[in-house]
Parts: C-alpha cells; structure tokens; sequence
C-alpha cells in the first residue's frame, strides 16, 4: 500500500506537500477502483447467466474461444485420441485388403498372391495393431468403451448404402476422462525426464509413449500405404471415404508421428472421439454497458435415443445454437444404414421447433461442414438427387445445394414454430474456429443481447 511507502529521507516543504497529493489522489483511485470491482461481483452474482444450449456437434470450437484455460490444460490429453484415429483408419485400410486379395495380385498369369510392395508394407505395420491395442487399453482405464468391434467391416450390398462402417471409442462427460489421459501424460513426462532410467524401463507403464515411438517407426510405411494407386482404387470400390470421416489424420502422419508432436487447435478439433452425455462449460463474455455477464455453455451429445427426454431440462436456457453438417446428405447413421444423417438432422430440428417447452427460446442455426459438403460436390459422382429426392434436377452447384438446405431448415422451422420467432442462420466450416467465433459475437451483439436485456440480464 502507498501508506507504508517510506517518504524521501531529505524533502522540501513544497515537495513534502506535492507528495502527500499525489498519495491522497492514488489512494482515492485505489479505493474507487476497488468499490467498481466489488459492485461488478456483487452484480455478477444476483445477475442470472446467460445459457446456452448446443446441439448437433462436438462444442470443441466454443470451448476453445471461450474456455481458452480449460482447452489448454486439456491439450495434452487429446494426443492418444488423436493416434488412435490414424491407426483404427490404417487398421481399417488394411482390413480391407485383406478381405479382397484378388484385387491387388501382382499379375493375373502367376499364382495368386498380394503385390510384393503391399505384402511388404502390410508386414512392416503390424505394429499398428500392437498401437491400437495400447492406446484403448489406455482408454479403457478412463471409462471409454468401443461401441463396436475393432477394424473395418465390408458390407455386402449392391446400393448406394454399402460402404464402410467405422467402429467408435465413446466416453462419458463425467467420467473424467481429461484428467486421466493428462495425468498419464505428466507421469510420462517426468518418467522419460529421469536420465537415471533405461528406455526399456521408461516405456514401461507409459503407452501413451510406446504407441508414440511405435507410431514414429511405421511413420514411412503408412505414408507409402495411403498414396498407393491400388489401395485407392480399392477402398473407392468398397465406398471407404477415409477422408470424408471424422478423425481422420492419414494426410497429417508425417507432422503427428513426430517426436515432439503436440495437438493443434485444428487437431483438436478434427479428432474423432464421442461425449455421451451433458457437458458444461462457464465462461464471462464483457457487455459494452456493465460488467461482465457469465455464460453457461451446454453441449447434448450422445442422446439420439433420448431425444425427449433432455427437453425438461433446459426450459430455461436462453439459446439454442442448433449444428447441422449439411455435408451429410450421403453419409447413413451408425445406429442403422437406412436413416439418412441429415435426414436425421431434419428429425432432431424439427422434434426442436415443436416443442411447446422451447417456445420461448431464441434458435440459432449454423449449418456447419460447408467446406467438406463443398468438397464432396467437386466429385462429379455424387450427385445431391441420389440421396435427397426432393432436391429434383436442380443444379449440383455449391450455391444452390446450400440454399436447398437452407430453406428446408427454415420451412420446417415455420412450420413448427407457433410465436413467430425470427430464425437466425449462418453457414460455418468444420475447422473454421475464428468464423465461429465471430459469428457467435455478432449473436452476442445483435441477438442476444436484444432478447435477453428484456430479463434483465445485461
């Protein structure tokens, strides 16, 4: 405090008198400073939060723009979800080779047998299975399970539908799964910082850096084995659309399988991992006439089949920001390959707009994915008809795909909505974490702020 500074040893009367001004201005400044901030916590506590609910998508982008300290801290844990989605896609590349030998022989006049390139690489990646089984034993201990078995099941079918069906690893929001995989991750780094251990002894009981060092090794081979001519064309024939996948990593190996490797944002973003369950996340945003407002931030992931029965339990949240991957049109949902994903979508909007508990509810909707829809429509084999029929003749372009959907969105939206709210609808990319961002200020600034100043709430 400035009481306790000890004044000049030798002073002048006028400088003795300048001082104690100076202190008595700084000390009334300290005090005033100090009554805003404890009036800004008193508001903050009587002041409801603002909540928020989202739907449809993983919340990694507004935890990352929001809960920055929180997504830093869980960095590291994501590492092993990240190598277990490059070595399920390798495992599952190499299970189809091996269900369709024929295809890949060297010359149709010798006996039959794989090209001895493929024999090769297939060889040299059997460690790729001792890596999965590490990193899901490790996974295991975090209360994850695999909603199916491992590897790659063909699915025999002459439709459009036939095509690959990925298992998945899923944990539960509250299981703690963060703090487990970050507390392997610190117990690993103090092990390997020991120059008094042995490699030997440093790896045991640290997966997550055997399957790192195991990863480092096939680096090469799974480089080779992804921009094979023949794998290709192979997983083509099977409708494998490796690249169109969640987590999928395959064109990132020589960046990830690297010694020092650590999650980017974008990483993070892509990786593959499903939340069952609710989660939360707190975070303050500034208002331009008051304090701080606390947001509280609710992510629904998981409940497919318990769609109706989360509803009771956000009545009184403020916004829906409602996901929608419209780059979805031909992909088929895990539970059962007849229900269209975005058909699926539709179902879950619409179930939304008719809810008579969520009438009062400003929707927000963000048709997310539209860089993958946009790669997908450069590929003069899909065609938006074969999978949506009401899309007719219409042109397979970018823009009139987008404005299709949208419109579908917003007429299942009128239809269902009884206090004629005004639907408020972006389009967003699925790593484009700053538009996000920006887009969900501006719903702060024009939206928001309009429906929930009539609380009381800014």
């Amino acid at each position: 405090m400035l009481k306790n500074v000890a004044p000049p040893l030798v002073e002048t009367p006028d400088v003795r008198k300048a001082r104690i001004a100076q202190e008595a201005i700084a000390l009334e400044t300290s005090k005033r400073i100090d009554a805003e901030l404890k009036a800004r916590r008193i508001a903050l506590q009587k002041k409801p939060p603002v909540k928020v609910l989202v739907l449809g998508q993983s919340e990694s982008d507004f935890q990352m723009t929001y809960a920055r300290q929180a997504w830093a801290q869980d960095r590291n844990s994501w590492r092993p979800i990240i190598y277990l989605n490059i070595v399920r896609s390798v495992n599952c590349i190499t299970t189809v080779l091996g269900s369709e030998p024929d295809a890949l022989r060297e010359d149709s006049h010798h006996p039959p047998t794989l090209s001895s390139h493929l024999q090769v690489l297939l060889l040299r990646l059997g460690p790729i299975r001792r890596i999965q089984e590490i990193l899901e034993r490790l996974l295991s201990s975090a209360t994850i399970s695999a909603t199916s078995q491992l590897g790659y099941r063909p699915q025999i079918s002459g439709t459009r539908r036939a095509g690959h069906s990925f298992p998945e690893i899923s944990v539960r929001s509250h299981s703690g799964w963060k703090g487990v995989l970050d507390s392997v991750e610190r117990t690993q780094d103090i092990a390997t910082g020991s120059p008094t251990r042995s490699i030997s002894k440093r790896r045991h009981g640290h997966p997550v850096k055997e399957a790192s060092d195991l990863l480092y090794r096939c680096k090469d081979d799974i480089i080779a084995l992804w921009s094979d001519d023949a794998v290709q064309d192979l997983l083509a024939r099977h409708n494998v659309k490796l690249r169109d996948s969640p987590g999928f990593f395959l064109d990132d190996v020589d960046r990830i399988a690297s010694r020092d490797y650590e999650p980017s944002d974008k990483d993070i973003v892509r990786a593959r991992l499903r939340t069952l369950g609710v989660q939360e996340y707190r975070f303050s945003l500034d208002t331009a006439d008051g304090p701080q407002t606390e947001w509280v931030m609710y992510d629904v992931a998981g409940c497919r089949t318990q769609r109706a029965a989360w509803i009771p339990y956000f009545t009184d949240v403020t916004t829906i920001l409602f996901l929608a991957p419209i780059s979805a049109f031909d992909e088929w949902i895990r539970e059962g390959r007849r229900v269209n994903r975005l058909q699926d979508t539709y179902l879950l909007w619409q179930m939304l707009c008719e809810s008579r508990l969520l009438t009062h509810v400003q929707v927000i909707l963000f048709m997310n994915k539209c860089d993958l829809l946009a790669k997908k429509l450069k590929d003069k084999r899909i065609k938006v008809r074969d999978y949506v029929l009401d899309f007719g003749s219409r042109p397979n372009d970018f823009k009139t795909v987008t404005e299709f959907f949208h419109k579908a969105f917003k007429d299942i939206f009128k239809k269902g909505d009884k206090r004629e709210r005004r639907l408020y609808s972006h389009f967003t990319s699925v790593v484009d974490t700053k538009a996000t961002a920006l887009t969900l200020f501006g719903v702060h600034d024009a939206v928001l702020k309009k429906h929930i100043s009539k609380a009381g709430l800014v």
